[in-house]
């Protein structure tokens, strides 16, 4: 289900430096990276995602940041990321609060 609209008092761009670098550390995010979050299960098509980043991988300095909680055959779902050679390129982060969720969709790093 997606829900309409979003709430701005959430999902803002954080310019505190000093928070963007307490949730980098909390998370140990790495320096450049694209962020995914969503419950990891079939229906979320993560294998086309992980195919994808996969294809790009040595054209971009990027790693693939996961956020999410493990749903209906997550540990399936996340097999191609051993299959396909990304184990030191994507990382798998867990429950995200929504306090520190939006410090990681901000443009800032």
């Amino acid at each position: 289900m997606i829900h309409n609209g979003f709430d701005d008092q959430h999902f803002r761009v954080i310019v505190d430096t000093q928070r963007l670098a307490q949730v980098k550390r909390k998370y140990s995010l790495p320096e450049r990276f694209i962020f995914w979050a969503g419950q990891i299960d079939p229906r979320k098509n993560i294998g086309r995602l992980l195919t994808a980043f996969a294809n790009i991988r040595d054209s971009i300095p990027h790693d693939l940041v996961m956020a999410g909680m493990k749903g209906w055959k997550a540990e399936q779902e996340l097999q191609p990321i051993r299959e396909l050679g990304l184990q030191d390129r994507v990382h798998f982060m867990g429950w995200v609060g929504h306090d520190d969720l939006p410090v990681k969709c901000t443009r800032s790093w």
